[in-house]
């Protein structure tokens, strides 16, 4: 059961709670209560949760498919190849200018 920290006043199981004290919780209420920002997970059950899940590493596929997405804003079509976004990517137009005709006039 992970262990949690009330943000505000609150009762849970009987118990009356304030802010900064711990107390656990079933994995479903400590989502919703989490969710509602009445109290948070400890940082020892963060650290726990993220080492337990194991993340893939970073393919080449992936890093072109995040790179598209930033260069255009949007997600890529994902039956495309590495190649083919690479192209893309490299065919994509120079993003416009951030210096406005007013900077300019008022530098003169």
């Amino acid at each position: 059961m992970p262990l949690m920290i009330a943000n505000k006043r609150m009762s849970y199981r009987t118990r009356m709670l304030k802010a900064g004290d711990q107390f656990e919780a079933t994995p479903g209420i400590a989502r919703i209560f989490a969710k509602a920002g009445r109290a948070r997970v400890t940082a020892a059950e963060q650290v726990e949760k993220s080492v337990a899940r194991k993340v893939p590493p970073h393919d080449e596929i992936t890093l072109a498919r995040a790179e598209y997405e930033r260069v255009f804003g949007k997600r890529p079509f994902m039956g495309w190849d590495e190649g083919e976004l690479r192209q893309r990517i490299a065919a994509a137009p120079p993003p416009p200018s951030t210096v406005h005709t007013s900077d300019l006039l008022s530098r003169g």
